[in-house]
């Protein structure tokens, strides 16, 4: 933000923000992040930080979204201002150890290394179809 150099409460520019606080401090004491996206995002890495730092994610279910954000659990599906407006009031039903719980259960890095060796394998082995495979990334 400009203007903002300095002051140590408001973020700075893309370089000058991690010297004021850590990413992932700043992004654990936010009571959501708000992503409210209208793409068909591919994965969303951010909301998976977000879930790794214990912070639930409110998002609008467009492309990946739905396969990250468990409604309800370690965040809100929503749509239109409204929607995401009460989603975000309704942050804190959301339990940061669940949020974190998820992220180390779906996304930590052994976990995604050996879901992603099971689907090589069955690529390799063949007649797998993209159904069996989608189902084998939804687990």
């Amino acid at each position: 933000m400009p203007g903002s150099q300095g002051r140590g409460g408001l973020l700075g520019g893309a370089g000058s923000w991690p010297r004021l606080v850590a990413p992932c401090s700043l992004v654990a004491r936010a009571s959501c992040l708000v992503f409210p996206i209208r793409w068909e995002e591919p994965f969303g890495m951010v909301m998976a930080e977000a879930l790794a730092c214990g912070t639930p994610v409110i998002a609008t279910p467009r492309g990946s979204v739905p396969e990250i954000v468990r409604d309800g659990h370690n965040g809100f599906l929503a749509t239109g201002v409204e929607a995401l407006a009460a989603a975000i009031e309704r942050s804190g039903e959301i339990s940061a150890q669940e949020c974190r719980r998820d992220a180390l259960e779906r996304f930590d890095l052994p976990v995604m290394a050996a879901r992603y060796e099971q689907i090589y394998g069955m690529l390799v082995e063949g007649g797998t179809s993209i159904e069996e495979v989608t189902r084998a990334i939804a687990r």
